[in-house]
């Protein structure tokens, strides 16, 4: 294949094709889709498919079409030409809608993480039924998200995510990068993320006194006072 190849819509040798990643589709979906293609047919949707060596290709994109023309016995199938890169790959999947789309908590904005609950919720079967959305949203928009290590903190924050199957449900589309919280700080949303020993550290680092035997709602109060 020479390099003007690449981003050219060619009809390809069946065999001359590897599969990629495996679907999951149920295998009447693609026996239905093979009878209405036929062995003469030809595939109007093209595979995507990029170049492993000379007249050998892979699948990257369009899984689904590759596993009807296998069903249907075509010989020949029409394929898009993509350039050998992760990037591709990627792109090309989301596409094609074989994976799981994902949002950074981390980093979201209000409207990406208005879209992700909206698609959660209107799921079938859903355990998010009856949360509001709006609250959801707009707490999440206010929460040091950037910081937190998992999900959990999301349950403490009043909006009527408590655990069990709805914050596994969130885990579907949300994931966080989070970075390392401040050694120092005023800010008590992320004072109320720490542990009683690691306020006190805190409090011994900042130089104040007569911290030893406060409990956390105390600490937080007086490291949120406290100048930085």
């Amino acid at each position: 294949m020479a390099l003007t190849d690449v981003g050219n819509l060619m009809l390809l040798h069946f065999d001359e094709i590897e599969p990629g990643n495996p679907i999951e589709i149920h295998e009447y979906v693609i026996q239905f889709a093979a009878k209405k293609l036929g062995p003469e047919g030809r595939n109007w949707i093209p595979i995507i498919v990029k170049e492993t060596g000379p007249d050998q290709y892979q699948v990257i994109g369009n899984s689904f079409i590759y596993a009807v023309a296998a069903e249907a016995g075509l010989e020949k199938v029409w394929c898009i030409i993509a350039e050998d890169s992760s990037d591709a790959v990627k792109i090309s999947q989301a596409l094609a809608q074989e994976v799981q789309p994902k949002t950074n908590l981390s980093t979201a904005d209000r409207d990406e993480i208005a879209a992700a609950l909206d698609y959660l919720i209107k799921q079938p079967g859903t355990p998010l039924k009856g949360v509001r959305a709006a609250s959801v949203v707009a707490r999440l928009d206010d929460a040091p998200r950037e910081y937190w290590k998992d999900l959990k903190p999301i349950t403490k924050l009043g909006c009527g995510i408590t655990g069990g199957a709805k914050l596994k449900s969130l885990e579907q589309v949300f994931y966080l990068t989070p970075q390392p919280i401040p050694e120092i700080t005023t800010d008590t949303r992320l004072l109320e993320m720490m542990a009683v020993g690691e306020l006190k550290a805190m409090a011994k680092k900042k130089g104040l006194t007569g911290f030893a035997k406060l409990k956390k709602p105390d600490l937080i109060k007086l490291l949120s006072e406290a100048s930085e």
